[in-house]
């Protein structure tokens, strides 16, 4: 590797001046050796193995074989040698002695073709263990072998053999491993190799290096998978060693953006010479040069990682595609997961509608009911349904409930959860995660949520689905002795107490009633779960059904506001359940629990005026501008019947809000629509026209300081006896 010279002249003014040569002495030579062959490393193991490797590959770069692997022999427990071979000219015995021995000596620095350079590297095995070194050359048809040593403070070399040989020229280096040390010669091997353009081989031993897995690569960087920890970093690789790179002492000034990539598995790959390095070729040296080249390769990462994101969503053909294509590029495990602060929204569009989500919105108004039916957690033995407002694309399947059925849909969809892909009663041949059960409602509205969507997954239909008994899907079939008393009973009560668990089954409980004779109030239950009456839905939320704890929160709602009103909270009501078949056995006597609770909210809102008030607080911001404000305060003086009506009704909404009970009216506002809007408008409205009408007298307010005026006695009274002055003579004309 080229190095930068650094020459310097000094120009000594005012006199001749001799000036002093540094150098270094006997005694402290040992020392100096010591620190720049092994002092300078913090990892040993991989210095010997990244240095002496290095050296090999140069060497065969150097004989024209840039492609031709080294060899390595990994150390084991019965010959405890790591070894490394290359297949360069070999060396002479006059050029080991001057390479070996010679500090700072060098023959790689005339050209960026090769690595090494500092003339240290050859020197670290006095950094390891008992720091000795055998070195084999063959080199002119001789084998010579070489025994490198510590002789007391300073290192020695002696020829310890030369015979005659055929083999191929080049140097083996040998360094003897410690036992403990085995382990990690060979997986330090792994974590530098890994980066080698050229792999080395393992003669006569059996390495399966795990494969590193590349997400996206382009020709001089690539984004990995990172599954193990040291793959978790940004990377800089230069002459096949790499160095971790450290984004904190890069100067980052308007380029902020690209400092989200320090933490992810990217690999950014340099031609020698590019960066700079420190001696001990641990880790970079961050000046200008390295800088500039880490933050221009970055920027091309960046720019190339968001065109192929784009250039992949513009290449997708459905919508279903995209999202699949989103849902694989940033799911949790992806690199990419954590680099959204790299994109825009509008880089995941289709049909100019953005599809970063992995899932279709079903609200109220897209014309359909949706069940999601899976295996909730891995300890569920059985596949259950569960009522949702939204389909996951991963992993799942539609089925459209063309058959408008409502019982014995687990007969049909379990298989295609429960059986494998080869099962013969896995009619789709495939094994989904979650099947969804879409059954249309509203095919106008059905279809404009499906044009505004965009919605193409593919679908089946119910009927297309065999039907299996349950004992053949999970071959187990339950004995009539032990069925439960809930599966047996018609009719039930709900458990207020057991109604907020999320298995709506237990907010039920058996009962014995006569349906046609009691007197009470019922629900309609489909699968435990509360029916809403279709022309009570508008007023319930627009839901078709609710689950027994949000029928408990509901009138937990109407519980709250009715304390508020007046002083006492009314008990839970006895409630019966009935299943959608035996509802025509229904007597007069029984009636409908939301009808009741719509009915009883209503009372109170009349009784309390609450659909004024309620209003007067939503104006409260707006009559808020009107100058009239300035004279709240001393309001009770004056005479003006506009005046008087407007601050009677601000008074009594403000009250209503000292209450507290704006936010209890709220939170039944959520589950019940018990509020007559229409005439509450109306009075809001006339409000309105009493506060306009009463600025329009008195335009004068305008110029009130409401602040100043509070604290001000005199001027409160002279603006009353204006008002009331004006007042009178505009009621006398």
């Amino acid at each position: 590797m080229l190095l930068e010279e650094k020459n310097s002249h000094t120009e000594f003014i005012g006199g001749q001046a001799d000036p002093f040569s540094f150098g270094i002495t006997k005694e402290g030579l040992p020392i100096i050796v010591d620190i720049i062959s092994s002092r300078i490393y913090s990892d040993k193991i991989l210095a010997v193995i990244r240095e002496l490797s290095s050296n090999a590959v140069d060497a065969c770069v150097e004989n024209g074989k840039s492609n031709t692997p080294i060899q390595i022999t990994l150390p084991t427990r019965l010959s405890p040698v790591w070894t490394v071979r290359d297949f360069g000219l070999g060396l002479s015995d006059k050029e080991v002695r001057e390479i070996y021995v010679q500090f700072g000596t060098s023959t790689k620095r005339g050209s960026n073709s090769y690595i090494g350079a500092f003339g240290i590297g050859s020197k670290s095995f006095l950094c390891y263990g008992d720091k000795t070194m055998i070195i084999t050359s063959f080199y002119g048809g001789k084998k010579t072998s070489y025994s490198a040593f510590l002789d007391g403070q300073m290192p020695s070399m002696i020829q310890i053999g030369q015979e005659p040989t055929d083999e191929p020229t080049g140097v083996e280096i040998s360094i003897p491993v410690r036992l403990d040390d085995i382990q990690a010669f060979t997986d330090k091997c792994y974590s530098l190799f890994r980066h080698f353009s050229v792999k080395p081989v393992f003669p006569g031993q059996q390495i399966d290096f795990p494969k590193a897995e590349v997400f996206l690569e382009k020709d001089n960087w690539a984004v990995m998978k990172g599954e193990r920890s040291y793959d978790k970093f940004l990377v800089a690789v230069m002459g096949n060693v790499p160095y971790k790179i450290n984004l904190g002492s890069i100067s980052m000034d308007g380029i902020d953006d690209i400092y989200s990539l320090s933490n992810y598995p990217i690999v950014l790959r340099f031609n020698i010479g590019e960066l700079s390095v420190s001696a001990s070729r641990e880790s970079l040296e961050y000046d200008d040069k390295t800088q500039k080249a880490i933050v221009n390769s970055l920027q091309n990462v960046r720019a190339a990682i968001t065109e192929d994101i784009r250039n992949q969503f513009a290449s997708a053909k459905s919508m279903y595609e995209a999202k699949m294509l989103y849902a694989k590029l940033f799911h949790y495990r992806s690199p990419f997961y954590n680099m959204m602060s790299l994109f825009k929204k509008t880089d995941f569009m289709f049909g100019g509608l953005p599809c970063d989500k992995t899932w279709w919105d079903g609200g109220y108004d897209s014309g359909m009911s949706i069940i999601g039916f899976s295996k909730t957690s891995r300890r569920s033995r059985k596949v259950i349904g569960q009522i949702t407002q939204s389909i996951d694309c991963e992993d799942s399947l539609i089925v459209l409930n063309d058959m408008d059925m409502t019982h014995g849909l687990l007969n049909r969809i379990a298989p295609l959860i429960e059986c494998g892909d080869s099962d013969s009663k896995n009619s789709v041949g495939k094994q989904y995660t979650r099947v969804y059960l879409v059954t249309v409602k509203d095919k106008t509205l059905f279809d404009n949520w499906v044009k505004e969507t965009l919605f193409d997954q593919p679908t089946i239909n119910l009927s297309s689905l065999p039907k299996y008994k349950m004992n053949e899907i999970y071959g187990i079939s339950t004995p009539v002795g032990i069925q439960s008393e809930l599966s047996k009973s018609r009719a039930f009560k709900i458990d207020w107490a057991s109604a907020s668990n999320r298995r709506p089954n237990r907010a039920f409980e058996p009962a014995t009633v006569d349906l046609k004779n009691t007197k009470g109030l019922y629900v309609i239950v489909d699968r435990f779960n509360v029916d809403v009456p279709s022309k009570l839905k508008k007023d319930f939320c627009d839901c078709e059904s609710f689950e027994p704890r949000y029928l408990k929160e509901c009138f937990g709602a109407f519980q709250s506001m009715t304390k508020k009103f007046t002083g006492k909270s009314p008990d839970f009501p006895t409630v019966y359940a009935v299943r959608r078949k035996d509802a025509n056995k229904l007597g007069s006597k029984m009636f409908c629990f939301f009808s009741s609770l719509k009915k009883q909210a209503n009372a109170v809102s009349k009784r309390h005026k609450l659909a004024s008030k309620i209003k007067d607080l939503e104006l409260l911001t707006k009559i808020s501008s009107h100058d009239i404000m300035a004279i709240k305060k001393f309001s009770g003086g004056i005479t003006d019947k506009d005046c008087l009506l407007f601050f009677k009704r601000y008074f009594s909404a403000e009250k209503t809000r000292d209450k507290n009970v704006w936010q209890e009216v709220e939170n039944l506002k959520k589950w019940v629509n018990f509020i007559d809007e229409k005439s509450a408008q109306n009075e809001a409205d006339e409000l309105i026209m009493v506060a306009n009408r009463f600025v329009g007298k008195y335009p004068l307010l305008s110029c009130l300081n409401k602040y100043e005026l509070e604290d001000n006695t005199a001027a409160q009274n002279s603006l009353v006896e204006f008002i009331n002055q004006s007042a009178a003579s505009s009621s006398a004309a």
